[in-house]
């Protein structure tokens, strides 16, 4: 009897098995490559078993590893269907009943919560639609979850380690272990095996140097963490450690073996990931792990945690002539270089001055980096300019208070348009004069003047600047506009309420916020600002001054932050030597970007915390665009608003300089629309066949820009995904556009269309709502269990039907079982559960229609025998001679296929007679007067064997001996004994 199941499993999982049982995806042996292809690096292949036959391979380029699947469909050349991002780790892929699920996360230690995935769907293998491989999931935008930070657990291991305990992890594709196995490796040969899975082999050396010297300081950290088992594995959880090595990264390994980063005598947890942004993000129980500013990572997206070292942005350090020591100094304050014994050379470098916020002031901080700084007993620091000029900065002497070395105050009559050269010399204790590297600054002291003029009336919001009548011009003059985006200082609270509000004369009379000598710490915060518009990079300029004396000190810290205060977006401190002079007001940068991701506009907040060291006055902060080399006309784009409109602007050199403000008013008559996207459904109802929608763009002021168009959907599911448009028939103001609807997901689909003309002028068709259903539902019966090796059941299984259909969703389902019953079925009945625990023969029969029409059937004949046959030995009860007539018999419902036949003595015990025999009745000669016994056992068409039968005694005869009458005997000795039953 069959009855209906209990509904136990998920849509979701059933269908996952049926794609893994349908398609059998990946095999484990790899295939290779043709000779020469541009997939010869694979780090993992696989076959997939379609109509086609069609080989994949997974590979991550060495020199950017950055992720690429290649397909080959049968002979065919190799082609490329999707590139990730680079640096990114690949882990073993996996099917879903969607297509190829790939595991990525960005590189970087303890980086696993920053996974994502794409999903090459399998139009890519069959060839059977467009190949549009989906990014399913982002690693997160906000800040990263609490880093967990365990204390170390010994204060006296000053020695780098020999060995390394790693365990394998079996996400990891790149290497050849088994999962779980743990392997105690050489403690360089690991940084070196982990060096090229982390940064691409092809990188400067200098970026490579300091990633091998972050790489080893987290591996010791994680050894004297003392686990039981393991001390890393070679996944994401930790770093990734790989079978291949490159020279490049060897030399990097072999240039700093033994180096590490130390505070407070320890190793430090090196935190490092692909992409920390700017600033970099931070922790505040660590000090070495606080944000720092990083401006050649300006506008980029953050790919993983954020802290410590960016390998991007060692990369860009390292391109600007930076050494290791400088980016790992940059990255990991308050840090000191471990050298191992028996290195007693001091080794380390100046610290950087270039970084792009640079203000012009009184003077420079000098500060050095060192290892072994106990062997130096004098540094020595001199200046060159690019035209021979040559000046002392200063000698620093025993004991150093790292890494602070002293101030530079140059003479106004040391400066150059171009960088000036600071070199280092080191003496040590031992008589040895080492050089210990050079760092670069920009001081020029010739005043800039730039001259602007604008257009009074335009319908362009993109309007040119005429700069004119600019100096010095070897400058690098560069130029920001903003949209008169100004907060005064009286517009904004301080918290805890400090300082006095004055009219200040310095400021033009203005009423400015000051801070006082003795005056407790307090913050100056800003409205919130909300009119900046999203997807750019500001600076912000700080107009501050301060009353003598202009020391060392930080007196003030200048950020930006979101409204909420949880995300820092820009930071900087201002020393006192960073003023020019005492009580005039200067401009202080700080650079910030704003992603699209974070809305459509602000809101910012701008905050300046005075910590009392000296009097500091604010009057003001001035927002512009981040400033772009000066070039004539200079284009900037307005906001898309009709009306008059004031600009500012200022520019800056490299050196420090920064003019006055440049205001410019203008009127913009925008028209109405100034960009129009018709986009029409072609029916209502459910779209059943592959067709094409049209759409128009009409312009109003420029021709279309046609690097912008795109279309966008959204399903009701929260999936929004945008991809690129192409236009046809361009004119100067019109254009067409073709969209596939194979091109969008089945199911509901709301999209849109979106770009611009070549004046930024944007806009969207609106968006239409379309029924998708090109395919029909997907059925399977999935059992419990599998048959055995003959295709039969021999225990009670349960049957799970399953439906789905991606588009209008299944309508109606009808389950047949022959001999039984006919049932229909709802779609919120499926995934639908019922046993059969009875034996027999069954035919199923499933219909399935969905809602737009769409039918699949499907039949599958299914074989219970849940018993195996049971087998009975005959013998006559009265012998008379030495020969025996066996008969046997077996019970079952389904028919036999052979039966096994023993024979048992006192002597032999029990011996085989027949084997997969066919007959049903056997004469057995044994010896006059034994004792024999017999039994048997059966094989049914199922697969079953039974258990032996029940064994027949019996005692043979003595009877006269003749020859010529009678059979050899089989010789069985005499025993009393009988077997057991």
């Amino acid at each position: 009897m069959i009855a209906r199941g209990c509904r136990l499993a998920l849509l979701v999982g059933f269908t996952l098995v049926l794609w893994l049982a349908t398609w059998r995806a990946l095999a484990q042996s790899p295939a290779s490559p043709p000779i020469g292809s541009p997939v010869d690096q694979s780090i993992f292949s696989f076959t997939v078993n379609v109509d086609t036959p069609v080989t994949a391979w997974l590979r991550r380029e060495p020199r950017s590893l950055q992720p690429q699947l290649w397909l080959q469909r049968g002979t065919d050349p190799p082609f490329l269907v999707w590139r990730g991002e680079p640096l990114t780790h690949v882990g073993r892929p996996q099917w879903t009943a969607r297509g190829l699920l790939i595991p990525l996360s960005p590189t970087g230690n303890a980086i696993t919560p920053y996974a994502y995935t794409v999903t090459v769907p399998f139009a890519c293998f069959t060839g059977s639609g467009p190949c549009r491989p989906e990014r399913v999931a982002s690693p997160s935008e906000t800040l990263p979850p609490v880093l967990r930070i365990p204390p170390l657990r010994s204060s006296t291991v000053i020695t780098p380690p020999r060995y390394i305990r790693v365990q394998h992890d079996p996400r990891n594709p790149c290497r050849q272990a088994k999962a779980g196995q743990i392997d105690v490796i050489p403690f360089e040969e690991y940084v070196a095996r982990v060096l090229p899975a982390e940064m691409p082999a092809g990188w400067p050396p200098a970026a490579l140097q300091a990633q091998a010297i972050a790489i080893r300081t987290y591996a010791w950290y994680q050894i004297l963490q003392n686990k039981p088992d393991f001390d890393v594995t070679d996944w994401t959880d930790f770093q990734v450690m790989c079978d291949d090595r490159y020279p490049s990264t060897d030399q990097a390994v072999a240039a700093t073996a033994g180096q590490a980063l130390f505070f407070n005598g320890l190793p430090i947890l090196a935190m490092y990931s692909a992409q920390n942004g700017h600033p970099t993000r931070g922790v505040s129980w660590l000090p070495y792990l606080t944000p720092v500013p990083d401006p050649v990572s300006l506008g980029e997206p953050r790919r993983g945690h954020g802290l410590g070292l960016s390998q991007w942005g060692a990369k860009r350090w390292a391109e600007r002539g930076w050494n290791a020591y400088q980016i790992l100094a940059h990255y990991y304050p308050d840090t000191e270089l471990y050298l191992p014994p028996p290195i007693t050379v001091p080794t380390g470098t100046l610290l950087p001055l270039e970084l792009e916020d640079m203000t012009l002031g009184r003077g420079y901080p000098i500060r050095a980096w060192l290892g072994r700084a106990d062997r130096v007993r004098l540094i020595t620091v001199t200046a060159t300019t690019r035209e021979g000029l040559w000046q002392p900065v200063l000698t620093a002497t025993a004991p150093f208070t790292s890494p602070w070395l002293g101030v530079w105050i140059p003479p106004d009559t040391f400066s150059s348009p171009y960088p000036i050269t600071l070199t280092a010399v080191v003496r040590t204790r031992d008589g040895l004069t080492l050089p210990l590297g050079t760092a670069r600054v920009w001081r020029d002291l010739r005043p800039l003047t730039v001259t602007l003029t604008s257009v009074t009336l335009t319908v362009k919001p993109r309007v040119p600047i005429t700069v004119t009548g600019f100096s010095p011009p070897q400058s690098n003059v560069r130029l920001g506009v903003g949209a008169q985006w100004v907060v005064r200082a009286t517009e904004g609270t301080v918290l805890p309420a400090a300082g006095v509000w004055i009219t200040d004369t310095a400021a033009g009379s203005t009423l400015v916020w000051q801070h006082r000598v003795g005056d407790p710490p307090a913050t100056w915060h800003s409205p919130p600002v909300t009119d900046l518009p999203r997807g750019r990079s500001y600076r912000a300029w700080f107009r501050l001054r301060a009353a003598a004396p202009l020391d060392p000190n930080v007196l003030v810290y200048l950020d930006v932050v979101t409204a909420d205060g949880t995300t820092l977006l820009g930071m900087r401190a201002v020393r006192g030597i960073e003023f020019r002079s005492a009580n005039t007001y200067q401009e202080y940068p700080v650079d910030f970007h704003l992603f699209e991701w974070q809305g459509p506009t602000g809101p910012v907040v701008f905050r300046v915390r005075a910590y009392g060291r000296a009097e500091i006055a604010l009057e003001r902060v001035l927002i512009t665009e981040y400033p772009r080399p000066l070039t004539s006309p200079f284009q900037w784009d307005l906001p898309q608003r009709p009306g008059r409109h004031t600009l500012i602007a200022k520019a800056t050199t490299p050196t420090g300089f920064v003019t006055p403000d440049h205001p410019l008013t203008l009127t913009l008559r925008m028209p109405r629309p100034p960009l129009t996207i018709t986009l029409t459904p072609p029916y209502t109802g459910w779209i059943t066949s592959p067709l094409t929608l049209q759409g128009r763009v009409t312009t109003a002021v420029a021709a279309p820009d046609l690097t912008t168009f795109a279309y966008r959907y959204t399903t009701p599911h929260g999936l929004t995904d945008v991809h690129p448009l192409s236009l046809t028939d361009v004119t100067s103001r019109t254009a067409r556009f073709t969209l596939p609807v194979t091109w969008l997901p089945e199911g509901q689909v709301t999209l849109s269309v979106h770009g611009q003309d070549r004046f930024t002028y944007r806009g969207a068709s609106r968006p239409i709502t379309l029924s998708l259903d090109l395919t029909p539902p997907q059925v399977e019966l999935i059992p419990s269990r599998p048959p055995n090796a003959v295709g039969w059941y021999t225990a009670a299984v349960s049957w799970t039907l399953t439906a789905v259909d991606a588009g209008s969703g299944v309508d109606v389902l009808t389950l047949c079982i022959t001999p039984g019953f006919c049932d229909d079925l709802k779609a919120s009945d499926v995934p639908w559960t019922f046993p059969v625990d009875e034996e027999g023969r069954y035919t199923f029969t499933v219909h399935a229609q969905d809602v737009a029409g769409h039918t699949r059937s499907l039949t599958r004949t299914v074989a219970v025998d849940l018993a195996p046959p049971v087998t009975e030995v005959y013998v006559p009860s009265r012998v008379r001679r030495a020969a025996v007539k066996v008969q046997w018999q077996a019970q079952d419902t389904h028919p036999i296929v052979g039966y096994d036949l023993q024979v048992w003595s006192a002597t032999t015990g029990w011996q085989s007679w027949l084997t997969r025999t066919q007959r049903t009745r056997m004469t057995f000669w044994g010896e006059p007067g034994a004792t024999v016994a017999f039994r048997a056992r059966a094989y049914d068409i199922a697969g079953w064997t039974g258990a032996w039968s029940s064994p027949v005694t019996l005692t043979l005869p003595y009877v006269a001996f003749f020859p010529h009458l009678s059979r050899p005997a089989v010789s069985l000795p005499r025993a009393a004994e009988r077997p057991n039953p």
